[in-house]
This record gives structure tokens, sequence and C-alpha cells, in this order.
């Protein structure tokens, strides 16, 4: 069985602060990085997804893209415990119990660090290894 974890997540030095909070109507565009793993396997996969409001993505021309999996937009107040929930949802709701459907559903919310890429190592889910 998967169960997968949030083993790290981690964000721009100018968001630690545990006080940060966001309005939709600013711009707002930055990168988290997240490291999942699998309880029955040492080790993890990175995935990032941008944190945007849809004023941040109109002045860059990304509206359209922004469409796409691996943006997390939001219209309402939020800060980090916010994004933490969001991530720790996607990750509940994409766990199969087998990795690499777990891994497909992940993808559905973020990019992945071995997008494209067809053999993504040693990741059965496999007890003994």
């Amino acid at each position: 069985m998967t169960n997968l974890r949030l083993e790290e997540l981690t964000v721009g030095p100018d968001l630690r602060n545990d006080d940060w909070s966001s309005y939709p109507d600013e711009d707002v565009y930055f990168l988290v990085d997240i490291y999942v793993g699998s309880r029955s396997v040492n080790g993890s996969h990175r995935f990032d997804f941008t944190v945007a409001t849809r004023e941040a993505l109109r002045k860059r021309g990304l509206l359209a893209e922004a469409n796409a999996h691996g943006y997390f937009i939001f219209d309402h107040h939020f800060d980090l415990e916010a994004i933490h929930r969001y991530v720790e949802t996607c990750i509940r709701e994409s766990d199969t119990g087998e990795w690499q459907s777990s891994i497909d559903n992940l993808r559905k919310h973020f990019r992945w660090e071995f997008e494209g890429l067809v053999n993504t190592g040693p990741w059965e889910d496999d007890e003994d290894a």
C-alpha cells in the first residue's frame, strides 16, 4: 500500500513568515516545492506548483496557461496554512494505494520532477525494497 505523505513543503524566504497572507487583488506569484514520499519506500519525489492571484496571471499574460495543472489560483484571502491544506488534500485524494497511479493523480495538480521521462526509477510498491 502506498500511503503517500508530504515530506517537505518549501516556499521562498520572503514567505516563511507565519503571519504572511494575501488578498486576490494583489500581484502574488510564487513557486512552491513539495516532496512527496510513501510510507512503504524511503525517499521522495519533488513536485512544484505556482501560487498566484488572477491579477498576477493577467499581468504576466498567463491566464490561459494557468488552467493547466501546476497552478493554485486563489480568489479569496489566504495564507500559508491554506497552501498546506491544499497540498495535503491533493495528496490524500491522489493516493490510490499504488505508486504509479498515485503519481499520475498527483500530476493532475502539480508539476513532477520527472515529467516526460519514461522510467521513474525504483519506486515499485515492493515491501522488500
